[in-house]
């Protein structure tokens, strides 16, 4: 166990530096150690149990500089070619008339649940309440590993 520059136990994997940051590291599966440093002392836990969690369940990390198209193009060459046809034309469209006009072309760590919503305000005065759900999922399914516990439903917006 780690300790920060008062003595105290910082937990396995995280200790702080004389530079006042903290430094959060582990070894993967594969034998390799991975470290990254921050500012405060949460934040290195979370990364901490992120990483490792990804690590034991063998979940795919994205690259910093993939913009939401290109996850997008990625998801439905790889992720979700088993769908029924129905489903995947369901993405699609939702994607392209809806999601894409207004977060395409950003990158894929700079998207936050706010940019979810405008989308799902932007559609409730032209689109039916299950045209709406239909984006809402898609959207759900694209990002579920980064935050899609913030997301409010649908029906919460109005």
């Amino acid at each position: 166990m780690g300790k920060n520059l008062k003595g105290r136990e910082c937990g396995k994997g995280i200790c702080q530096r004389k530079d006042g940051k903290y430094s959060a590291r582990y070894s993967t599966k594969d034998g390799s150690r991975r470290e990254k440093h921050f500012d405060t002392l949460p934040e290195a836990r979370n990364w901490l149990a992120d990483a490792q969690y990804e690590d034991k369940h063998n979940m795919a990390t994205v690259a910093a500089d993939v913009t939401v198209n290109g996850w997008y193009d990625y998801r439905m060459e790889n992720l979700i070619c088993g769908l029924a046809p129905n489903t995947r034309r369901n993405y699609r469209e939702r994607y392209i008339q809806n999601i894409q006009p207004v977060i395409g072309i950003m990158p894929l760590s700079d998207v936050k649940p706010m940019h979810c919503k405008v989308i799902l305000n932007r559609m409730e005065a032209e689109y039916a309440g299950s045209t709406i759900r239909q984006t809402y999922i898609t959207m759900g399914t694209m990002f579920r590993n980064m935050w899609i516990g913030a997301l409010a439903r649908p029906g919460a917006l109005s």
